[in-house]
């Protein structure tokens, strides 16, 4: 998987969404939508991921720099919710019958490179909401 590079200028959260369930279209509508919510500075993008072994491969992988911690509750409340909603889209348009997502969040800093991530499969909102307040939680 490749590790994208953050600087200041580019971006305070990535969403990198897996290539194997979304599409081009679900990841520019999630990064407009989220732009037009907050005054944040979103990229979103598709990705192929590979790990031999990972018997749970995410389909969302959502990269906050660090300076934005702790992220406010009313941005980790709609990101959560977006997030959510555009996986629950998915699935019902693949007519996959799933009713959960693998997602994993993680705290960035300026080289992309990975503070702490917290790694959850859920169906709730409010789960996500509570991925992303442990990404900056102390500890391991």
């Amino acid at each position: 998987m490749e590790t994208r590079k953050y600087t200041p200028q580019d971006s305070d959260i990535t969403i990198d969404l897996t290539s194997g369930f979304f599409v081009t279209d679900d990841s520019q509508e999630l990064a407009q939508s989220l732009r037009a919510a907050t005054d944040l500075r979103v990229e979103s993008g598709l990705f192929d991921y590979y790990s031999e072994g990972d018997p749970f491969p995410p389909e969302v992988i959502l990269s906050i720099l660090y300076t934005l911690f702790p992220l406010k509750e009313v941005y980790a409340g709609v990101l959560s919710s977006m997030l959510w909603d555009k996986a629950k889209a998915v699935h019902a348009r693949r007519q996959s019958g799933r009713s959960e997502a693998h997602f994993v969040v993680r705290k960035v800093d300026e080289d992309g490179r990975t503070l702490k991530e917290v790694r959850g499969v859920t169906s709730d909102p409010e789960i996500i909401k509570d991925m992303i307040r442990r990404a900056d939680d102390e500890g391991p």
